[in-house]
Formats: C-alpha cells, sequence, structure tokens
C-alpha cells in the first residue's frame, strides 16, 4: 500500500508496528514503577506488546490531511507541539478526552508539559466515552518524539512523537495494544524542489484487541467496536484539525483515510521485518 511515495509500499506501518522506547524514556518508565504506590496492582506500568495481544485482527490505519498554508504564527514544528499539548482541542471529547496520568500521590503534568522533546517518557490517561465508568479507559506512555527527521529527501522535513498503550493502576489494560503515531511532513507537488510545498498532518495506528474481555459483546474481527470507537475519533481529529487551521488563516483540505483490518498471522511477519513487502504480495496471492 504505497502511503507515501517518498517512504514507500506499507513501510510507514512497519515503522509504527516496530517502534519501541528508547533506553531513556524505558527508564524513566521503570522508575515511575518502582517509586509509585500501586498498592494491590503491584505488577503495574507494562507496555501492551502488539505481538501478545488477543485480537486476531490487527488494525493499520492512516488518517491525513493536507495542509496548503500553516496557521499564522506556525511552523511544522510548533503545529505539532501545539496539538500534542492540547489533545482535547483537536477531539470530540464525547468520544474521548486526554489527561496528564495522575495516580495516588503521583502526577504526570509537569513533565508532559515540558515542550519538545524534554516531554519524552511522559505518561498520559485516556478518558474513553461519555461514561466515566465504562471500564475501557486507558493508559498511553509517550515513546517517542523526533523534529526534522533528516533522512527524507529535497530539504523536506518530518516531525512526530508516539504514544504506546500502557497497562496501569487507574486504567488497567488498555482495549489495545500498539502504537500510534502523530506527526506532520512536508511534500513537493511535483517530486521536485520546485514543485510548491505542502505539508500533510497525520495519526497513524498499528494495533489489536488486547484481550478477551475487550472482544466479548465487541467482537474480535474488523468490526469490533473498538476500532470502530478509534475510527470516529481520529475521523474528529483531522476535522477540528482542519477548522483550526482555517480559523488561524491557514488552508487545509481532508485526504481519504486509510484503515486496513488485516489477519494478523497473514501480516505479523512483514510487520515484523521478517519478509519483504515483494515477500508478502506472494504469501497473500497478490
Amino acid at each position: 500500500m504505497p502511503l507515501d511515495p517518498e517512504t514507500g509500499y506499507g513501510s510507514m506501518y512497519q515503522k509504527v508496528a516496530q517502534h519501541k522506547p528508547n533506553a531513556t524514556e524505558m527508564a524513566r518508565l521503570d522508575s515511575i514503577k518502582q517509586n509509585v504506590p500501586i498498592g494491590f496492582f503491584a505488577d503495574s506500568f507494562n507496555l501492551q506488546n502488539l505481538e501478545n495481544a488477543y485480537g486476531d485482527i490487527v488494525n493499520c490505519d492512516f488518517y491525513p490531511i493536507k495542509i496548503d498554508t500553516l496557521p499564522l504564527g506556525f511552523t511544522p514544528d510548533s503545529l505539532l507541539e501545539y496539538f500534542r499539548t492540547n489533545l482535547n482541542q483537536f477531539t470530540d471529547n464525547n468520544l474521548a478526552m486526554f489527561f496528564p496520568f495522575a495516580y495516588n500521590t503521583f502526577s504526570d503534568t509537569s513533565h508532559f508539559n515540558t515542550p519538545y522533546l524534554g516531554s519524552n517518557g511522559s505518561l498520559v490517561h485516556i478518558k474513553i466515552g461519555t461514561n466515566w465508568f465504562n471500564g475501557n479507559d486507558g493508559s498511553v506512555f509517550q515513546s517517542g518524539y523526533s523534529i526534522n527527521f533528516p533522512t527524507i529527501p529535497l530539504g523536506t522535513v518530518w516531525n512526530y512523537f508516539y504514544f504506546s498503550t500502557l497497562q496501569s493502576p487507574l486504567d488497567l489494560n488498555h482495549p489495545v495494544s500498539g502504537n500510534r503515531q502523530f506527526g506532520i511532513y512536508s511534500k513537493f507537488a511535483n517530486q521536485n524542489a520546485g514543485g510548491g510545498k505542502y505539508y500533510i498532518f497525520y495519526t497513524m495506528g498499528v494495533d489489536r484487541v488486547t484481550d478477551a474481555i475487550f472482544s466479548f459483546g465487541a467482537g474480535n474481527g474488523q468490526n469490533n467496536d473498538i476500532f470502530t470507537g478509534g475510527d470516529n475519533l481520529w475521523k474528529s481529529m483531522k476535522s477540528k484539525m482542519i477548522q483550526f487551521i482555517k480559523a488561524n488563516g491557514g488552508k487545509a483540505t481532508a485526504f481519504n483515510n486509510i484503515t486496513p483490518k488485516i489477519n494478523w498471522d497473514d501480516v505479523k511477519d512483514y510487520l515484523k521485518g521478517i519478509i519483504t513487502w515483494e515477500e508478502l504480495k506472494t504469501k497473500l496471492g497478490c
């Protein structure tokens, strides 16, 4: 699937699926695990691994918008950072709300609000749905942040940060297990430096339903309610980001979403980097 000509066929999904926090981020998570009083929840603050999830379907989504003109006063990196620190401004709050994680005497508000890469290792609590007691809330770990990623050609930029799903004493298991990337990268209309630059703002995730509890009553297939809820949430993010850009002197339009729900056993070796794109096509009979 050619998500983008510069990044190759499906390779962005591989990148998100294979992402892991660096040593510094893991050290902070281990420190939280050792120092935050968690009572009965002795084994908490564990990252939820894509490979160890329950669901037989893997969600690989991509929700992009095209930005022809950035909002006034913003650069690509400052727009992404404003989005990160004001997530509730860019989502339907009836679907989900985002808060710096707080449990017992521990609060991660200050660390989360540290600008840019200084916020890496933050914990975020997600209140899912309008029912505060629906049992489907989740926690995530900010497991990476990159500004002006240097390997894209033609003077383009690529800025992004990651959320990885997390088991916590506040929310127990997150409904899905995997990684999500939020980012913005620049493009040239004619694939050369004279073609006119625009930007793609996006979120993309690779995840599976965590366990049988979250599958019960929701269905463990492509139409799982958890996937549907996520789809609605990221669609609302696109709409609100476009509204924000236009309201602040910019110009933006929606691109089509890509939301395949695929049998995990069919694509796991590709997502893990064990086989190539050509080998995957051969395996699937393409």
